[in-house]
């Protein structure tokens, strides 16, 4: 059984979330504008690469997170011709490059791996 203050404590939120309510603006073209669908490249089974445009246009998707490569095929997202590729297949498309990730931190560990600080740099720059 819930105490009388322990009611209180639980709603005292409720106010301030009903007067936050009122405040919405919940019109069709303002809703259609709040919130950008995207995915990850890998999500769509094409890890770095364009063709995961094409995919996320065909589903509806807005913006891809687009992962900087693999340690084997040298991290191509790096490479100012691929990233033009890349640029090229956004602006085609009209599926904006949301972010860029660096998928081969979850096999290669930040903190004991020297290469993975240059990678994170060269992030920056790709971004």
């Amino acid at each position: 059984m819930i105490t009388r203050r322990a009611l209180i404590k639980q709603t005292a939120w409720l106010p301030a979330f009903v007067a936050g309510l009122s405040s919405f603006d919940l019109s069709e073209e303002k809703k259609k504008r709040r919130f950008h669908i995207g995915a990850c490249d890998w999500s769509l089974g094409k890890r770095c690469d364009t063709s995961a445009f094409d995919i996320a246009k065909n589903i509806g998707l807005e913006g891809i997170m687009v992962d900087l490569g693999t340690e084997v095929n040298g991290l191509p997202l790096r490479k100012r011709e691929t990233l033009e590729l890349f640029k090229l297949a956004s602006k085609t498309s009209g599926v904006k490059i949301s972010s860029i990730a660096i998928g081969e931190l979850n096999n290669i560990p930040y903190k004991s791996a020297p290469q993975t600080e240059q990678w994170v740099w060269d992030s920056v720059d790709v971004a």
